[in-house]
């Protein structure tokens, strides 16, 4: 039933963007070595589902999605990534939020995400993510606010996290990050340092290397280091 009401949701994103006139339509598609995500691999169990040997810092993940910008700072979008996760093979994030800028360059965004996964409801839950922005610098707050992004006890789990974002030239960035989450979300911190080239015709090619602490509390070493490459191409 969840991934029924999500299919019809990601439907409504298609016919939001062909009604509204003003909206704007991107997509992006792209494969990563492995995905994983404020330093802690997101494809978990396959190595027991498959019961055979695996390499933990190669597991490629198919990643794609579509956004929609609404006009006057609203947009929804959708983003999907393919993996192990106990019994799903897919996770969606469908989102929608407002962003703008409250002068002198400092911009922010509200925003509302929701993280599906077919055959596992038990994973899907939903939270508030709030960023603000300026001359490179980001701090994002996300709140829990339902399904697995809450605690056994009810509280919400939360991330603060502060990144900084450099233009080393017109081709080439890079990107630091710094993760903590509150005791109901695992009470770790995670890192990432990544660089990202501009190979053109909307295509990039990126490299994260990224881990979280406490890694003898981890599962099976997902919050272990690990160095990600990946390409994506919007459209």
């Amino acid at each position: 039933m969840q991934a029924t009401k999500s299919l019809i949701a990601l439907a409504c994103v298609g016919l939001m963007a062909g009604a509204v006139q003003a909206a704007e339509v991107s997509y992006n598609l792209g494969v990563v070595s492995l995905y994983k995500s404020s330093g802690v691999d997101q494809d978990y169990d396959k190595a027991d589902a498959t019961g055979a040997p695996f390499n933990e810092a190669v597991r490629p993940a198919v990643q794609g999605g579509v956004d929609v910008d609404l006009g006057n700072g609203f947009y929804v979008g959708n983003w999907n990534s393919t993996g192990t996760f106990e019994k799903a093979n897919l996770e969606m994030d469908l989102y929608g939020g407002y962003a703008g800028e409250l002068g002198n360059g400092l911009g922010y965004d509200v925003s509302y995400a929701h993280y599906v996964y077919p055959g596992m409801s038990s994973w899907n839950g939903g939270e508030l993510v709030f960023k603000v922005s300026y001359a490179g610098f980001g701090v994002k707050l996300t709140n829990g606010l339902n399904g697995s992004t809450k605690a056994a006890n009810g509280d919400a789990k939360q991330r603060f996290a502060l990144s900084y974002d450099y233009s080393v030239n017109d081709k080439t960035s890079l990107n630091v990050t710094y993760g903590k989450r509150n005791k109901a979300g695992g009470d770790f911190a995670d890192y990432a340092v990544g660089v990202s080239y501009d190979l053109g015709a909307s295509t990039t090619l990126s490299a994260t290397y990224s881990g979280a602490t406490k890694k003898a509390e981890a599962d099976g070493g997902e919050r272990n280091n690990r160095l990600v490459v990946g390409v994506s191409k919007g459209f």
